[in-house]
Formats: structure tokens, C-alpha cells, sequence
């Protein structure tokens, strides 16, 4: 079923491109109930797989959200794992989803939950060098159930007047191990 996967990442080659980096629709992991689990057969076959190639960032949509993890595996995190971010919120007609689990004992959120937002936002990722890339995500004010006018060049909506309106929200520095 995957046997393509597997042979893509035992032929990946390190010295020519230090970052592997997964794209998919639902995420292994995600701390918001909309799309709760929808991954999980996936998780189940390709997980492992991840780990054991050193995948260092996976990309997801699907939950109209913000999620980044920390580095992890198994529920867990994990200095050696990949980091998971959740782009699913680009704008739908729904509008974001603000719904989330809460942590373990009394925490906010899951210990491996880095920052979830439920808002719109955009992202870039900044491959610095070998070891370290920065990913910025900045929520926008882009959600108006077709009632305002957008403006694409900006990503500003009109009469938005938030403190908040294309923001840096989320800087994070991601740092992969050196393979020398």
C-alpha cells in the first residue's frame, strides 16, 4: 500500500538535502476535536516509517486551524521525532475551528502542543541552514463569511480594526540534529 513511501525515504539523500519534509491532507496529530482522529490508520501504517527515516517536519491541513507541535513519536515527544504542523486554516466557509482538548492534569493543552490558535493565518517556513529553519505563522483577519470586502494583497479585510491583524503569532525555531 505504501511500498512506494518506503523506498522514496531509503533513497532520500541527506547530503544532497539535509531537511525531509512529509506533505498530507489529515494529521497524525491534532489537539482540536474538529477531524479528531481521522488520521489514525494512516498514523498506525506510516508513523514508524517517519521516525525511522528521520522525517524532520510534516506538513497537514484538514482541521480549519493552527497546530504546531513539538518534536515527537508515540504520543510523545521526542527529540529524535518530527515536528507536526497543522496549515489547515486557510479559510472555509465554516470558519476556523476554536474547539480543543484540554491537557493532562489540569494543563491548557496536550504537553506535546507546541501553539494552536483557532484563526485563519498564513505561514512560511525559512530553511536557514543544515539544522535550523524558522516557521512563522501569522493569524489574519481573512474570515468574513463573504460579508466584507478582502483584500488579497494584504490579507486584510475592510474595517478589520484587530491589535492582531497579520501578526506574527507563532515564530518557531525548528532544529534537526547535524548528521556529521
Amino acid at each position: 500500500m505504501y511500498k512506494w513511501l518506503e523506498q522514496d525515504l531509503q533513497n532520500y539523500d541527506r547530503e544532497r538535502t539535509p531537511w525531509l519534509v512529509v506533505m498530507m491532507h489529515a494529521p497524525f496529530y491534532n489537539s482540536n476535536l474538529g477531524h479528531l482522529g481521522e488520521a489514525k490508520l494512516m498514523k498506525v501504517h506510516l508513523e514508524d516509517l517517519f521516525y525511522e527515516h528521520g522525517v524532520n517536519l510534516v506538513l497537514a491541513g484538514h482541521v480549519h486551524s493552527y497546530e504546531r507541535t513539538w518534536p515527537m513519536y508515540k504520543n510523545k515527544t521526542d527529540p529524535c521525532g518530527p515536528v507536526y504542523l497543522n496549515l489547515g486554516d486557510a479559510g472555509n466557509r465554516e470558519g476556523p475551528y476554536a474547539k480543543w482538548l484540554p491537557g493532562e492534569n489540569g494543563l491548557d493543552a496536550p504537553e506535546w502542543s507546541a501553539f494552536r490558535e483557532g484563526a485563519f493565518g498564513i505561514g512560511k517556513l525559512d530553511i536557514r541552514n543544515d539544522t535550523h529553519a524558522v516557521f512563522t505563522w501569522k493569524r489574519n483577519a481573512c474570515f468574513d463569511h463573504g460579508q466584507i470586502n478582502f483584500h488579497p494583497d494584504n490579507c486584510s479585510s475592510s474595517g478589520d480594526n484587530s491589535a492582531s491583524a497579520l501578526i506574527s503569532r507563532d515564530p518557531a525555531w525548528i532544529v534537526r540534529p547535524s548528521s556529521s
